[in-house]
């Protein structure tokens, strides 16, 4: 079992977001996967060039959070905020599409398999 060594727990999200670098004058749209009171996992199209430190801009919960760059993994970035966040925490209606969301999120990964598979076969029938 992976120990999570997160300080807070994280509400799964799937809100719009950007990112805006003071330094460059510029912004990059993003979509936050998560959040907690101390950071956040945000997902772009491709992999970002961003700075160690910028504002994250989260449109639908107005709120603008100073944040440090944690990690980057492909197109998905760990972010720690400057300061903890006071998130509200989903109402019922949130929490149905926070679970709608999750089946979602596992039936794309199952589809992702099923296609690594797929293309598995098709290259060893290409390949005989």
């Amino acid at each position: 079992m992976i120990e999570d060594k997160r300080k807070s727990s994280r509400q799964r999200l799937f809100l719009r977001g950007f990112i805006r670098m003071p330094q460059k004058d510029s912004t990059i749209d993003c979509i936050v996967r998560n959040i907690s009171e101390t950071g956040a996992k945000l997902r772009f199209r491709c992999t970002p060039s961003i700075t160690d430190s910028f504002e994250l801009h989260i449109p639908a919960k107005e709120q603008i959070v100073q944040s440090k760059l944690a990690w980057i993994e492909g197109c998905e970035v760990g972010i720690s905020f400057e300061q903890n966040l006071a998130f509200v925490t989903p109402s019922p209606s949130d929490g149905e599409l926070l679970s709608r969301m999750a089946r979602l999120e596992d039936e794309i990964t199952s589809l992702k398999q099923m296609l690594k598979c797929l293309q598995n076969e098709v290259s060893k029938t290409e390949a005989a």
